[in-house]
């Protein structure tokens, strides 16, 4: 129980940073394309903060869901 316990630890660790990456490779992503767009582009700006906000809130929730199951685990 506690292998299997300790191993869904592991899973959540790894699945956590597999989003942090993808998260900063998004980010990376939107102010590049951000940047090769013509200057005083606003529309172009909004979109790429949207997008930045939801993909904090969606990294939020995932670190409030581990803590969850981490406490239900009784890490």
């Amino acid at each position: 129980m506690a292998s299997e316990q300790n191993q869904q630890g592991a899973d959540l660790d790894r699945a956590h940073s597999r989003l942090d990456q993808a998260v900063a490779r998004l980010e990376r992503a939107l102010v590049q394309g951000a940047g090769t767009a013509a200057a005083g582009t606003s529309a172009l700006q909004a979109e790429n903060d949207r997008l930045r906000d939801q993909a904090r809130a969606a990294s939020a929730g995932l670190d409030a869901t581990i803590a969850r199951l981490r406490r239900l685990l009784g890490e």
